[in-house]
């Protein structure tokens, strides 16, 4: 009989995956991406899904079930159960914070954990990633970096982190988490091509009133100044190129505005600094919408300058589907656009080092929130108007680039970002880390890493009752019981807790046992239970003994 092969853990959270919404976050539906993709693309048999929650288990089972490509079985862990996660292997996380994850851990060579970095610029993170150095956060740990650039950042932090905990405590801190680059990815395949691509793209010209041969841009992404970009540059950009053009531009605006406050600025940009164009919004789009706008497109565009992005997923998704992209020459975006091979990188600048110092201690302090850090900070970031202006006219002028650049980022999206291409580079990622764990967790001791921030109760507080238990003592079934296991499991008052108990049949066993002669022993009954479940069994046979079922001898 084959060994059913395990998934590494998904720690779930529907929110974390955002599993079904409209709205262009980008760190929401790059998780849900690899998650949709790891489900059909992953080497396994059985999912796992780390969750304390049994809605969300089934949330996440009805999810696998609509999405996976061959018939899979779905398991939950629930986090009480913290040595199961060592037959998975890797508990993965849709973010960077392993440290605070590496506290819950039961013993440190038992699994390991792997996070991805998304937006770096939020302060949780950064402490989080800080805190590394000070959690029992492993060597054979990781850090996922979508982009050299997020990795880079990731490492000064860990460097300064590191820096001060040799002056204040002169330390050394051991060595920290793998750092691994490995890109976002996107389904290559759902962008059409060839004669259904034009098929689409005739269909949605015509209903957005758009002739044959005349050029459309499209930018989407959320409409957003203060976390995403701010559009009054390429507004400007796009007048130049109207006035150069001597025609109206079509420009197709696609995303999601988080106000209507929002929306009316939005539109107020338009008129004032860009009245010679003709700007469209197709608001929260689905992702098969967005799909036919990249077809029914001839150039895309994407101007981040927020310290919020780190990688950028739609202009591998314009890549995608064979257009041209004229972009910032910004974090992720110059790693995954090749300038003058798939596109055009419009040369950004930014202010000195320490210009926003005060920015980043009143959002320490907290008293300005996030999206005025992050706002503030970008009004020290500008894109090259004139150099993206540019671009885009050398672009509209010249259909044989258009096309050539967009087959060849085409190409280089298909070999390099396709989800098939990118989940065996973490399936490959978790096989070294085993191995890494592997080599060096014999000689670690098993410890329980909590100790000192969340004590084990039956050693803080063992001075609390008369007396403790020990593995020798015999049990028997007392002869007044008059009641069964089933009532007392079934009873609101003493059934709940089941996740932290061993199985109801396996209690009814030993209580079979128990009713023998000289009854049993708790050490008996360890010994037939795996060394890492030692603390279910104490802790059920204690049930057994609290509600009257089993009584010490």
């Amino acid at each position: 009989m084959a060994q059913i092969r395990l998934s590494t853990a998904i720690a779930y959270d529907p929110g974390d995956f955002d599993a079904g919404s409209q709205k262009l976050v980008g760190r929401k539906a790059a998780a849900e991406g690899f998650l949709r993709a790891y489900i059909r693309y992953g080497s396994f048999d059985r999912v796992l899904c780390y969750t304390a929650s049994s809605a969300k288990a089934r949330h996440f089972a009805d999810y696998v079930k609509s999405h996976a490509a061959r018939p899979l079985e779905c398991q939950q862990i629930n986090p009480v159960h913290q040595t199961l996660l060592a037959q998975a292997g890797t508990l993965f996380r849709p973010d960077p914070m392993i440290s605070r994850f590496a506290w819950q851990r039961y013993a440190p060579a038992a699994y390991s954990l792997c996070g991805i970095t998304y937006t770096l610029a939020i302060r949780e993170v950064y402490e989080a990633i800080a805190d590394v150095w000070t959690a029992p956060v492993q060597p054979w740990d990781a850090i996922v970096c979508a982009s050299s650039a997020g990795k880079q950042l990731v490492e000064r932090v860990l460097d300064e982190s590191a820096r001060y905990l040799s002056e204040r405590m002169q330390a050394q801190p051991q060595p920290g988490p793998m750092l691994p680059v490995i890109p976002l990815g996107t389904d290559t395949a759902a962008f059409p091509d060839g004669e259904k691509r034009e098929q689409l793209r005739a269909e949605l010209r015509s209903r957005l009133g758009v002739g044959a041969d005349e050029p459309v841009v499209l930018a989407p992404g959320r409409i957003n100044t203060f976390t995403k970009a701010n559009p009054v540059p390429m507004l400007l950009g796009f007048e130049q190129c109207a006035l150069q053009l001597g025609a109206p531009l079509q420009v197709i605006f696609a995303g999601w505005f988080e106000c209507d406050e929002d929306e009316q600025a939005f539109q107020l940009a338009v008129r004032e600094f860009a009245p010679h164009i003709r700007a469209s919004v197709s608001k929260r789009p689905s992702a098969s919408d967005l799909n036919g706008l990249y077809a029914a497109a001839d150039i895309f565009v994407s101007l981040p300058d927020n310290i919020q992005e780190t990688f950028g997923l739609t202009p591998i998704e314009a890549m995608s589907a064979g257009l041209p992209v004229v972009a910032a020459d910004w974090d992720g975006y110059r790693e995954t656009v090749r300038h003058d091979a798939d596109g055009l990188l419009v040369p950004t600048v930014m202010a000195a080092e320490g210009t926003a110092a005060d920015l980043a201690a009143a959002y320490h302090c907290g008293s300005i929130n996030y999206p005025t850090y992050v706002g503030n900070a970008s009004l020290a970031v500008s894109v090259d108007i004139d150099a993206f202006s540019r671009s885009l006219s050398a672009l509209l002028d010249n259909r044989e680039l258009r096309l050539a650049l967009g087959e060849s980022g085409r190409k280089r999206a298909r070999e390099n970002y396709d989800w098939k291409t990118i989940i065996p580079q973490y399936e490959a990622l978790w096989s070294e880390m085993s191995e890494r764990r592997r080599a060096t967790g014999a000689k670690l001791k098993s410890i329980r890493s909590t100790a000192f921030r969340c004590p084990d109760p039956t050693a803080a507080f063992s001075h609390y009752p008369s007396d403790v238990l020990g593995d020798d003592e015999s049990l028997v079934v007392p002869e007044s019981t008059a009641i069964e296991l089933s009532n007392v499991l079934s009873n609101p008052l003493s059934g709940f807790g089941a996740e932290a108990r061993v199985a109801p049949e396996v209690m009814q066993h030993w209580l079979e046992l128990a009713r023998t002669d000289g009854g049993i022993s708790i050490r008996t009954l360890l010994s037939e239970a795996l060394p890492e479940d030692a603390p279910r069994v104490r802790r059920s046979i204690h049930y057994l003994i609290k509600f009257g079922l089993l009584r010490c001898v």
